[in-house]
């Protein structure tokens, strides 16, 4: 039992270096849908043209924000309401700058009723992250 054990602490990673693993992953998986959206999607008007492109960006985005709060905080910590909070934070925050950006390029603000759904989809985003960490 000694040398399997002395094998695996020489041979694997430890917990702390894999878990930086992943909080660098998913920043750039962040920044790489951000980079997407901002260089593809909204110049060649992909959101303007495919109304339902908005949907995905938005769960796929709560999601990685969520799997980096996961990655990022004590287990003792997680659960949904706090994630439900971090979320929401991160949603409000980002459908504020969409609206400055709106009122400074005098584009017309798509309403209310847009700025809801996409926080009902970060939700829905954060809650697949949660079900899939509390099933690993």
């Amino acid at each position: 039992m000694q040398k399997i054990n002395t094998f695996l602490n020489k041979y694997t990673k430890s917990f702390e270096e894999i878990k930086i693993v992943n909080i660098v992953f998913i920043l750039m998986c962040i920044f790489l849908a951000y980079y997407i959206s901002e260089k593809i999607l909204i110049p060649f008007n992909f959101y303007l043209e495919y109304k339902w492109l908005d949907v995905p960006m938005h769960i796929l985005g709560s999601f990685l924000f969520t799997n980096l709060f996961i990655n990022i905080i004590k287990s003792k910590y997680i659960n949904f309401r706090n994630i439900l909070i971090f979320i929401l934070f991160i949603g409000i925050s980002w459908e504020l700058l969409e609206y400055i950006k709106d009122v400074i390029n005098l584009n017309n603000f798509p309403g209310w009723l847009d700025t809801f759904k996409d926080l009902f989809d970060d939700v829905l985003g954060a809650y697949a992250a949660f079900r899939f960490y509390k099933n690993k």
